[in-house]
């Protein structure tokens, strides 16, 4: 399965949705026929901002990534990551007279993000050694964590993100690390997981910075590896008397007692004019257009100001609330797709999420409709909650899928509520209580 195949299926069923496009989900709290003093209303105020992402876990990530790409809207991304290795057994001798032939990082290729063509794509990609261990606690690990590094690399290799099969082991990409780094292990009497992180801390595996300034607009991609498995690994290659034919080391990148996390980086500086007005003035509501990005990139603040004047007078029961915000379709979705679904949230005081009620509940419903070029996101039990004041009515959060935005840098255009011809809506559909 592709790479967008597993994210795809991770996220949706991360939030509980079937994603298939229905015109008459199940409002929930009342059923239809009971909806004769339904009111409707699509002109609740909402104001939006562009939030930069706060720091996001990357050591759960699915895939691991590593380019630079100028997106002509967000400006350049950078997608690194940090790796260990272990040991795939026991290796506690290396016969008689052991003779490097090579060392080489084999990385499991899982896809593409960005223009991938040879004259756009290509790239230069540096692996340098680490020299500490990487961090214990897994949440401290994420793109602000830094961690340094031998800065002479084990290799420089450039390449274009376009890859072949390679026999049994699926598409993958080989880069040949420095031979003396190769030599300390047949250098030493055995290598086992108990000494392994002796010799090796691990990898940091990056684009060369003279790329990402030399990119022109559209070019580059981010390519995506799955360190998880057992094709992904290092391999110390060697023969000795006893086996002339030659011989494989293996240290794999997978398994529990591996660390791994991304690292990613945006320079919004060279983003749309758009989207540099929005992220400079938050409050800023002129602007038609808002802005989702993964890879810790950007998230969706929606506030509704007004929203408690629905209450002011009388008590009312939610029937339906669902949030409806269009795609900007003329953007490149070919070569910068956008995310299969988003989800909704809130922030706790200690900026934890806190998913919003729906989710608990079989009629949530989050998609995207193709044909209407629309995310539409059911939200009745939040609004619900708001009215009968067991909610606060905090500042909503729309953003990618948590489980995947750590590994992906998909992104999207959508439309403000400001639009002139599909703005962001809330159809809101109510029934006033009578005392």
């Amino acid at each position: 399965m592709s790479r967008k195949g597993v994210l795809a299926l991770i996220s949706l069923a991360w939030i509980f949705s079937s994603c298939q496009p229905n015109e008459n989900p199940d409002p929930g709290i009342i059923p239809p026929e009971d909806l004769l003093n339904a009111v409707y209303s699509d002109t609740t105020t909402i104001l939006t901002s562009v939030i930069l992402d706060d720091t996001v876990r990357t050591d759960n990530a699915i895939y691991y990534a590593v380019g630079s790409s100028y997106d002509p809207v967000f400006g350049k991304s950078r997608a690194a990551f940090y790796t260990t290795v272990n040991v795939a057994q026991n290796y506690d001798n290396f016969g008689s007279n052991p003779v490097l032939d090579s060392v080489v990082l084999i990385l499991r290729f899982r896809g593409t993000y960005g223009d991938a063509a040879k004259l756009n794509g290509y790239q230069t990609i540096e692996v340098f050694e680490l020299q500490s261990d990487l961090p214990v606690d897994s949440v401290e690990c994420n793109s602000f964590t830094p961690i340094p590094f031998i800065p002479t690399p084990l290799a420089t290799q450039g390449f274009v993100p376009i890859f072949n099969p390679y026999a049994s082991q699926g598409a993958q990409m080989r880069i040949r690390l420095n031979q003396t780094f190769g030599q300390r292990f047949l250098n030493v009497d055995s290598l086992t997981a108990s000494n392994i992180h002796s010799i090796i801390k691990g990898f940091y595996v990056r684009i060369a910075p003279w790329v990402t300034q030399s990119q022109s607009p559209g070019q580059g991609a981010i390519v995506f590896f799955d360190l998880r498995s057992e094709a992904t690994r290092l391999s110390v290659y060697f023969h000795n008397d006893q086996n002339p034919g030659g011989l494989e080391i293996k240290l794999l990148t997978a398994g529990s007692n591996n660390k791994r996390f991304n690292e990613f980086s945006h320079d919004y500086t060279t983003a749309s004019s758009e989207l540099i007005t929005k992220l400079a003035d938050p409050n800023d509501q002129t602007v038609d257009k808002v802005f989702l990005q993964s890879g810790q990139g950007i998230r969706l603040k929606l506030n509704f100001p007004y929203l408690m004047n629905y209450i002011s007078n009388q008590k009312i029961i939610v029937n339906k609330a669902e949030l409806i915000i269009p795609v900007d379709a003329l953007q490149d979705y070919i070569h910068y797709p956008a995310p299969l679904n988003i989800t909704t949230y809130t922030l706790n005081a200690d900026r934890t999420y806190n998913l919003t009620d729906d989710f608990q509940f079989t009629y949530y419903d989050s998609y995207y409709d193709d044909i209407k070029k629309q995310y539409r996101v059911l939200l009745t039990q939040h609004f619900q909650q708001i009215m009968d004041g067991t909610h606060s009515p905090n500042e909503l959060y729309v953003d990618v899928p948590i489980l995947s935005k750590n590994a992906d840098v998909n992104r999207v255009v959508l439309h403000s509520p400001t639009h002139p011809t599909l703005p962001m809506k809330l159809h809101f559909v109510y029934t006033p209580v009578t005392p």
